[in-house]
């Protein structure tokens, strides 16, 4: 007799499958940009608390944005799909590619920020990397978006 335990689990792993391919697979760069996503959270929520200004509304609209990386991903994972059907060729993620290590540095970025503000120092070296790779993912030679 199928458990309801077994149902459950079923519809979680064929949701989180079908979660996982719409952001072209579980590959070091999702890892990465998830595990950066979930620091710059918990910092964010460390610094609103040192500095007592945690509030529902903002949590609300963080939550929001994080969420919205994750959508951007999956289009560009989606347009990288379509190119390589038309191209008639197995085309690389070049444009998810560039879109995580875009979001990988503006995490990055973030959290030092975040960490700054509660009064631990930052290494230059390390915000000098996650600048480098946020501004040349933008696009531009500046590395800023147009």
């Amino acid at each position: 007799m199928i458990q309801r335990q077994d149902i459950v689990t079923g519809i979680a792993g064929a949701g989180i499958g079908v979660v996982v391919n719409l952001l072209g697979g579980f590959d070091i760069l999702l890892q990465a940009l998830i595990v950066a996503v979930c620091i710059d959270v918990a910092t964010g929520f460390g610094k609103a608390v040192s500095a007592k200004d945690l509030n529902s509304n903002s949590a609300y609209w963080g939550g929001l944005k994080k969420v919205s990386v994750f959508f951007v991903v999956a289009l560009a994972v989606v347009l990288d799909r379509v190119v390589a059907t038309y191209a008639g060729e197995n085309a690389p993620q070049a444009l998810r590619t560039l879109t995580v290590g875009f979001y990988l540095g503006v995490e990055g970025i973030s959290i030092l920020e975040n960490v700054s503000a509660m009064g631990v120092p930052v290494p230059t070296p390390v915000l000098k990397a996650l600048t480098f790779l946020r501004d040349r993912s933008a696009g531009t030679p500046e590395g800023r978006q147009p």
